[in-house]
C-alpha cells in the first residue's frame, strides 16, 4: 500500500519532472512559432522594416547577414532547414532552385503591383511562385569630368581610350564582369563563343580594358580620390553613397548598349502564416520606399515620387527611360557559376600582380 508521504513524495517527482519538461522545450517548441528566420545580404534588412514587420505580424526576426555570394551558398547548404525566407542575388538562382523552390505559394501574388516592364521580365524568369525580385539595381560609368568626358554614344572601344593609362575600377564580381566582357566584345565585332561563360579570359579582358590600370575593388573610396580615376564600372548605390558622404559628386552615365539591370530575389521557404506575413511586409511599397532611399536601389514597384535625394532622383529618372530598351542580367547555371569564378580568379591575379597602381 502506497502511504500519503509516498503519493506526495511521487507526486513532486511528478512535477519537478514536468516542470524540467516544460522548461527544456518551451523554447525549442515556441521559435518555430513566434520567430522567423532570414538568410540576407549585410545591411539589406534595415531596423524599421525589421520593426514594422514584427509589430505587424506579431513574430520576433532573427537573420544572419553575409559578405558574398560565395558565403551565401556556404550558409544555405549549412544550414538550409533554419531559414525561413533567404534574400540573395540573381545569379544564385539556379544554384539553389531546386531545393527552394516552391509551387503553391501565394508569394508571387505581390507580383501584381510592379511596374509593368519589371512585371514582363519577373514572369520571362519563370520563377517558382515562392520567389519574387526584392531589389534592382543598374549598372553604369561613374566618372570624373577632370580626367575624361564620357558620353552615351561612346563605344566601348571608345571609353576606354578616352581612359588611357588612368585607373578605371570594375566591380568584383564574375557574372557582372562577364557580362560587360561580352557586352564590349560585341561592341568591338569580336562576339563571344557560344557558351555564356567563354567571353570571360586574360585575353578578351584586356582587349576590351586596352590600357588602362584595371583595379578590381568592391571598395571605391580611395579611388574616386585619385587624381588619376577616369572612370568605374559598377551600381548606381556606389555613386549615391559618394554623393552622401558629401565628397566630390561624379556623374553617373547610363549606356545604351553596356548598361543592363540586375537584381536580387527573395524567397520564402515555406508557406507559414508567420513566413509568408514578414515576407509581405518586407516587401511592402512602404518598406520598399525606406530601402531605395537608404541603400539607393530600385524597388520593383518604381515609384520615383518616393526618392528623396535630388541626385538619385536624376539617376532613377534616367533609368525609367532606358528601361524599355535595357538587357537583364542572364542566369548562370552552378558549372558555369564555377567556371566563371575560376576564371574571374586568373583575371584577378593577372592584373594584381601586373596592372594594379599603388592605390589598390
Amino acid at each position: 500500500m502506497i502511504t500519503k508521504k509516498i503519493k506526495i513524495l511521487l507526486l513532486q517527482y511528478i512535477i519537478l519532472l514536468l516542470g524540467c519538461f516544460i522548461f527544456i522545450s518551451t523554447p525549442a517548441q515556441a521559435n518555430p512559432e513566434n520567430t522567423v528566420n532570414i538568410l540576407t545580404w549585410w545591411g539589406y534588412l534595415l531596423p524599421d522594416n525589421v520593426a514594422m514587420a514584427e509589430k505587424s505580424c506579431h513574430v520576433k526576426i532573427s537573420f544572419d547577414e553575409y559578405y558574398s555570394d560565395t558565403e551565401f551558398l556556404r550558409r544555405w547548404e549549412e544550414q538550409k532547414q533554419n531559414y525561413d525566407i533567404i534574400t540573395f542575388s540573381d545569379i544564385m538562382f539556379n544554384l539553389i532552385k531546386d531545393e527552394v523552390s516552391l509551387n503553391d505559394s501565394p508569394l508571387w501574388e505581390i507580383s501584381k503591383q510592379y511596374n509593368p516592364i519589371v512585371r514582363e521580365h519577373y514572369q520571362q524568369y519563370h520563377f517558382p511562385t515562392n520567389v519574387v525580385f526584392f531589389t534592382e539595381a543598374l549598372t553604369g560609368f561613374i566618372w570624373n569630368p577632370a580626367v575624361v568626358q564620357l558620353d552615351k554614344n561612346d563605344s566601348i572601344d571608345t571609353l576606354f581610350k578616352k581612359a588611357g593609362s588612368n585607373i578605371v575600377a570594375i566591380f568584383d564580381d564574375p557574372t557582372e564582369a562577364n557580362m560587360v566582357i561580352t557586352l564590349g566584345l560585341n561592341g568591338l565585332n569580336h562576339p563571344a563563343q557560344q557558351q555564356f561563360f567563354s567571353a570571360l579570359d586574360p585575353d578578351n579582358f584586356k582587349k576590351v580594358t586596352q590600357n588602362a590600370k584595371i583595379i578590381i575593388t568592391d571598395n571605391y573610396q580611395k579611388i574616386y580620390q585619385h587624381p588619376n580615376f577616369a572612370f568605374a564600372l559598377t551600381w548606381q548605390g556606389n555613386a549615391m553613397f559618394y554623393e552622401k558622404e558629401k565628397l566630390n559628386t561624379f556623374p553617373f552615365l547610363i549606356h545604351p548598349q553596356l548598361s543592363y539591370v540586375s537584381f536580387d530575389l527573395l524567397a520564402a521557404t515555406n508557406n507559414k502564416q508567420a513566413t509568408l506575413c514578414v515576407a509581405k511586409a518586407l516587401l511592402s511599397k512602404k518598406a520598399m520606399a525606406l530601402v531605395e532611399n537608404t541603400d539607393y536601389y530600385f524597388s520593383p514597384y518604381l515609384d520615383v515620387k518616393q526618392i528623396t535625394s535630388p541626385y538619385f532622383k536624376k539617376i532613377y529618372k534616367d533609368f525609367l527611360a532606358y528601361l524599355p530598351k535595357l538587357p537583364w542580367i542572364q542566369l548562370v547555371s552552378r558549372e558555369e557559376f564555377r567556371q566563371l569564378t575560376r576564371q574571374w580568379d586568373t583575371i584577378r591575379l593577372n592584373f594584381s600582380a601586373n596592372n594594379n597602381p599603388p592605390i589598390a
